[in-house]
């Protein structure tokens, strides 16, 4: 255990050290007002959304079909979606996106950083090497708290001015606007998981290796703790960063170390029900429902109800990975990576969605890398590849953005910004700064906790908390290697692989862009954008870029 007098408080203004000292279990918190004074925030705020991290927001819907992109931008990881700002938080940095056309109002470099963003009290919080805040107009640290994590703090929880988080084994409820400790709780036995703690009805629920707790968000104190008295993996919890909790009004989900789901009840935290069979960390999970992927060989979206764990449907389309989904309640989003035919007779990756009732597919889009599915609002959904050379996707009605066509078209243009300061709205801006960044991008998973990140995830979004924890728990919930190798091959991909691209796919910007795309083509290893509609037949949409990359994996190693 990391002695706490050691954790220091970093103001914005300069480096102050306070000794924070031992707390006991049960502390006093900062805020002990049964609400908060100040409203939750509008849109996608944190890990799977809100607080539960359910990947399901009731209120928000997705595009309808034909969808096609609005922008993409280039740039990977975890992300929070607010009051029409984007927050993308990997790589190191944090990017805040207009969300209506992608471009960035501001970009702050935070060493280490890891997990999906929340959004709240007009500040971005941040997991990964320290619990950071940031101020959500401009980016300056707000303040900067160390609480030495054994890896890395997952993604960040806030509720009632307290924002929380595990570190070290324990419990954190820091003030969400001075950076302060208010309460700890660090149970006497076990050590609690580095995961993403989930709130709901002012409960914080966390878990330890054999035990479930729910404690009281004001204060820390234990509502109640379930313990499994079986010692094998079937009653261990598992402590990957992916494998957070999950929790409604009514049900906590939790990941067994079997790759079991068990449902307990939110009042006593009794055992409900089990989904036995092998799933894929992270998912959604509505008022009756839960929704992941499972499988063993071969992996497919399935349903099952949330109080007994039964199974209600599973696809019909399976691959040899798969993305944990997210939903609106009326469609399932999920990537498929394949290698088999699909019942229409094709290979490669896919991304669908699938209606909620049956498990059928509503549309797809072919693919050549595995998409995850990182949020839905405001009828858009957000993908995105969570690779060290990843991007981000804004998906639309198809219909949407052919009416907004011409004001993507009409764009400022060249105001003198620097190559680093490229904006992506339905194109690439070709640099031979961002070519050598790409040359340079590491290998190496983001993070989800996602696991995406959810994290940094032992995994794959391990997720990052959940971005490396979404990389593991999406490709296909294999050991750590086999997450490695899938995005090993996808960020060695051969850059030279979008130059292709940029022959033969209009980006949708102004003819001075396409005339210097061109010219450039046969050195150009910028990421080019989508024509709006491109590719559209019978619903699926072919983000060609992708594909390409995919296609001629061995072009780097020939030249």
């Amino acid at each position: 255990m990391a002695d706490h007098s050691r954790r220091e408080i970093l103001a914005s203004t300069g480096a102050t050290a306070a000794a924070i000292g031992l707390f006991s279990t049960t502390g006093s918190a900062i805020n002990d007002d049964d609400e908060s004074p100040m409203d939750s925030p509008d849109g996608w705020s944190s890990l799977g959304g809100g607080q539960g991290n359910t990947g399901f927001l009731e209120d928000e819907t997705g595009p309808e079909d034909p969808v096609a992109p609005a922008w993409e931008y280039n740039q990977s990881g975890m992300l929070a979606v607010v009051d029409d700002v984007v927050y993308l938080a990997g790589d190191d940095e944090v990017h805040a996106l207009d969300a209506e056309t992608g471009s960035r109002e501001w970009e702050a470099d935070v060493e280490g950083v890891e997990g999906a963003p929340a959004v709240a009290y007009d500040s971005v919080y941040l997991g990964g090497e320290q619990l950071t805040a940031l101020d959500a107009a401009d980016g300056d640290v707000r303040w900067e708290l160390d609480l030495e994590p054994d890896e890395v703090i997952a993604s960040p929880n806030v509720e009632a001015e307290l924002v929380l988080v595990v570190a070290d084994g324990v419990v954190y409820a820091v003030d969400a606007l001075e950076g302060e400790v208010g309460w700890e709780y660090e149970p006497e036995d076990e050590q609690l998981h580095e995961q993403a703690v989930a709130i709901v009805e002012d409960i914080c629920i966390a878990a330890s290796e054999t035990q479930l707790y729910a404690l009281d968000v004001h204060n820390g104190s234990e509502l109640w703790t379930y313990e499994s008295d079986d010692d094998s993996l079937d009653g261990q919890f598992a402590g990957r960063l992916a494998a957070y909790p999950m929790a409604t009004k009514e049900y906590v989900v939790a990941m067994r170390a079997n790759d079991e789901l068990s449902i307990h009840d939110l009042e006593d935290g009794e055992e409900a029900g089990r989904v036995s069979n092998f799933s894929n960390p992270e998912g959604a999970i509505t008022d009756d429902r839960i929704l992941n992927t499972t499988g063993m060989d071969s992996y497919h979206a399935a349903a099952h109800d949330l109080e007994t764990g039964e199974s209600e449907w599973e696809a019909e389309e399976s691959g040899l990975g798969a993305t944990p989904p997210i939903t609106d309640g009326d469609l399932v989003y999920s990537g498929l990576t394949s290698e088999d035919e699909f019942s229409d007779g094709e290979t490669g990756d896919r991304f669908y969605a699938f209606d909620i009732e049956d498990g059928s597919t509503a549309w797809q889009i072919d693919t050549g890398a595995s998409l995850w599915p990182l949020a839905v609002v405001d009828e858009t959904l957000y993908v995105g590849t969570l690779s060290s050379d990843g991007l981000i996707f804004a998906l639309r009605s198809n219909s949407e953005t052919d009416a907004d066509e011409d004001d993507i078209d009409e764009e400022p243009e060249d105001d003198g910004d620097s190559p680093e300061e490229e904006e992506v709205e339905g194109d690439s801006e070709d640099t031979d700064e961002s070519d050598e960044a790409d040359d340079e991008a590491p290998d190496g998973d983001a993070d989800a906790d996602g696991d995406s990140d959810d994290d940094g995830d032992d995994d794959t979004d391990g997720d990052s908390d959940e971005d490396s924890d979404d990389d593991d728990a999406a490709d296909d919930g294999d050991d750590d290697d086999a997450d490695d190798d899938a995005e090993d091959d996808e960020s060695d991909a051969d850059d030279d692989d979008a130059d292709d691209a940029d022959d033969d796919v209009d980006d949708g910007a102004d003819d001075d862009a396409d005339d210097a795309a061109d010219d450039d083509a046969d050195g150009d290893d910028s990421v080019p954008g989508f024509t709006t509609g491109a590719g559209l037949l019978g619903g699926a949409l072919s983000l060609e870029w992708l594909r390409r990359r995919e296609m001629e994996p061995d072009e780097e190693e020939e030249a």
